[in-house]
């Protein structure tokens, strides 16, 4: 059961009425000058969130973490700006303190900028490397009652201890009252290591000369070579591993300014994580990889305003609030998408689409919309380019330079907090973003706060997938106009193409990620299907979209007697041999394969097991200090 603000409501004083008052005086004003007339929805939402962050300064916030759902450009930004200038000319809150956690460099730089406030008053506190953030302010983190860091940060200083005890955080001696969270929060980090990690990991203790190390080490790979997917696989403790020496290995292999690779660090201080412990093992394909994860969230932080856009989307959330019990939520307020229109095409979007397309009819897909348009500007987000040709190089091909120079590209990963592009009215994504499959269960059991023995089901994963899916397509979408508001709360008027699959779960979920938005079918290749191809395919675009998300297998029977064909042969020389069968369902993520039901092997479709190891550019499993 999900619960709302206003079952934890603290109560009101006349110094934090004052202060909400003010904040949304001058919050609307604002709003209004960006041509934005807020609904009744809109004014609730964003008094919510000022009634939460004043009760931070009262010090009545129940210690939770408080959520607030604001879609983008619905002025959760413009709100923290606002209360933290009337904060700090307030003379009831004198003594209070702010810490404000942004989740990259850039916003640290945009938000300091933004505030209208004595810069005396403000202390940015970034890692030794961000020499340029870093020279903002002179001011000492401990002096100045607004102190803006990175979330790593607050990760690696409190890693293990208490928020009350890490003094760099600190106004004049005291943990500061009002803490707020820009953007996702998740109360740890996963921790994935695969067969061919520990081989790095070997190669290193060798070359630390720590042989009983190595020795443990691969003893440990072999042991994870062995162990079936979704056991529990016992990691060597410190002792078996090669005692203090071991030890002293792993640290300095995990340092990290040490010579070794990132991966190889990572691993290492995986391995000490693991020392002693159980963890489970999941196969990808031949890639067997064990999982676990650790909270790197100290509990004393919260009482803490979390600002997330995609809060209402992502699952993690829902997890967090059902089985650790330490987040509420503030009022959500989504806009109307009326002004939008979705263009999908009901294909694999990730990025082995994209590789195992050898004729370009993805990116000669992409061009073609483009030219639908030509005038005017596109962002296309796609995935991030690993090797030559580039995807600017190949869409190059089949536009002009003239176009080319309308044409704005990032890249998955990339596809957040940047609003350079709002002016932009014509959005594709080319592909969509994935994490690697056992990240989503290390994420699974991290939101929830499972321990190894807890099994997580099949659908539960696919539920925390889907809204790690929607959560990339918001922030994605959300970088073109469609970000922006109109006099009518609507979205400006947008134009956006989407490449998913239907086993994806992506088509389904749009209508209730972007509300009152125009969805429509985006059909850039002619339609080959005809006969009992084009029966069968139908009858399998219902089920998968009625049932994809549970089903594991289909029978070649089951469609048999769906569409009328009695006779093997028949179906097979009219339907599983015709190559147009072939290119149909592996634009749905679907393969050939063989299972046992009933004691009895059938021939049938599964969903595609990757052939390929996890993605090394997409979010990583473990990320290290």
């Amino acid at each position: 059961m999900e619960t709302t603000y206003t079952d934890n409501i603290p109560p009101k004083t006349s110094s934090s009425t004052c202060l909400v008052d003010k904040t949304l005086y001058s919050v609307h004003a604002e709003l209004k000058q960006y041509g934005l007339t807020l609904t009744d929805k809109m004014k609730e939402g964003l008094r919510s969130l000022a009634t939460a962050m004043a009760s931070m300064a009262d010090g009545t916030l129940p210690p939770q973490v408080h959520l607030a759902s604001l879609d983008p450009g619905l002025g959760k930004t413009t709100m923290t700006k606002h209360f933290l200038q009337h904060l700090l000319r307030s003379p009831n809150y004198q003594d209070v303190s702010v810490l404000v956690c942004v989740s990259r460099l850039g916003e640290v730089e945009k938000l300091y900028n933004e505030l209208d406030v004595d810069p005396q008053q403000v202390a940015v506190l970034v890692g030794k490397d961000a020499v340029e953030v870093a020279s903002l302010s002179d001011v000492a983190p401990s002096e100045a009652r607004i102190l803006i860091t990175t979330q790593q940060m607050i990760k690696h200083r409190c890693r293990g201890g208490r928020f009350r005890d890490a003094m760099a955080f600190h106004y004049r001696g005291q943990p500061r009252q009002v803490l707020i969270w820009d953007e996702a929060f998740l109360p740890g980090e996963e921790i994935a290591v695969s067969h061919g990690h520990l081989g790095g990991l070997v190669s290193a203790a060798m070359s630390c000369r720590c042989e009983a190390l190595a020795e443990a080490i691969q003893g440990l790979q072999n042991s994870l070579g062995d162990t079936q997917s979704g056991k529990l696989l016992r990691v060597p403790d410190m002792a078996e591993l090669g005692g203090r020496q071991a030890w002293s290995a792993l640290n300095l292999i995990a340092k990290q300014d040490s010579a070794y690779s990132e991966d190889v660090r990572s691993v290492a201080g995986a391995i000490m994580s693991f020392a002693g412990g159980r963890v489970r093992v999941r196969a990808q394909g031949q890639v067997k990889t064990m999982l676990d994860y650790r909270d790197t969230i100290p509990n004393d932080l919260a009482p803490m305003v979390v600002l997330d856009a995609s809060g209402r989307c992502r699952h993690t959330y829902r997890l967090m609030e059902k089985h650790r019990g330490c987040l509420v939520r503030l009022k959500e307020v989504c806009k109307d998408y009326g002004n939008l229109t979705i263009n999908l095409w009901k294909r694999g979007g990730g990025r082995h689409s994209f590789e195992r397309d050898e004729a370009k009819e993805m990116v000669r897909s992409v061009a073609q919309a483009v030219l639908g348009r030509s005038e005017e500007e596109w962002l296309i987000i796609h995935h991030k380019d690993r090797s030559k040709p580039t995807f600017r190089e190949e869409l190059a091909e089949f536009l002009s330079e003239d176009v080319m120079r309308r044409v704005h590209l990032i890249h998955w990963g990339d596809h957040h907090g940047t609003n350079a592009f709002a002016h932009v009215s014509n959005v594709i994504l080319a592909g969509t973003y994935f994490l690697p499959e056992a990240t989503y269960e290390s994420r699974y059991r991290m939101a929830a706060g499972f321990s190894e023995e807890d099994r997580v089901p099949l659908a539960a994963r696919r539920a925390l997938e889907r809204g790690e899916a929607a959560d990339a397509i918001l922030q994605a979408l959300c970088r073109g106009c469609v970000r922006g508001v109109g006099p009518d709360g609507r979205c400006k008027p947008c134009n956006a193409y989407i490449i998913a699959s239907q086993r994806s779960g992506i088509p389904k979920l749009l209508p209730d990620l972007f509300p009152g938005c125009q969805l429509r079918s985006w059909k850039p290749l002619p339609n080959k299907l005809k006969g009992n191809v084009k029966k069968v395919i139908d009858y399998l675009d219902e089920v998968l979209w009625r049932d994809g998300d549970l089903l594991e297998f289909i029978p070649y029977k089951q469609l048999m007697q769906a569409v009328g064909i009695a006779n093997r042969t028949n179906f097979r020389k009219t339907v599983t041999y015709k190559a147009e069968f072939q290119e149909a369902i592996a634009e749905r993520g679907l393969e050939e394969a063989e299972a046992v039901i009933g004691g009895k092997k059938h021939k049938g479709l599964q969903w595609i097991v990757s052939a390929f190891p996890p993605d090394p550019d997409a979010e990583t499993a473990y990320t290290p200090d």
